[in-house]
């Protein structure tokens, strides 16, 4: 995973809470979700500390898992990906 500093994370996580669009961050190894804005916990129904207790197949149907988890891994490896199919 690349890393930041813990300014900089700090300012863009200040930045991503007053965005309207929901928002989350995911680990790159783990799946885990270590970001979710107050909009993306709206949206899920959840709060923040639920939304960070779940995995990125978690917040999709089951029988996408599959699909979610290839996207997830081409844009973890920095390529482009078509997700309009999710």
């Amino acid at each position: 995973m690349d890393t930041v500093g813990l300014g900089d994370y700090k300012t863009a996580c200040r930045v991503l809470d007053m965005a309207n669009e929901g928002v989350l961050i995911a680990d790159s190894d783990s799946k885990d979700f270590i970001y979710a804005n107050a909009r993306i916990c709206e949206m899920l129904g959840c709060s923040q500390g639920e939304v960070l207790g779940l995995k990125v197949p978690d917040i999709h149907p089951k029988d996408k898992n599959e699909d979610v988890l290839e996207l997830f891994e081409t844009i973890c490896r920095g390529k482009k990906a078509d997700t309009s199919a999710l």
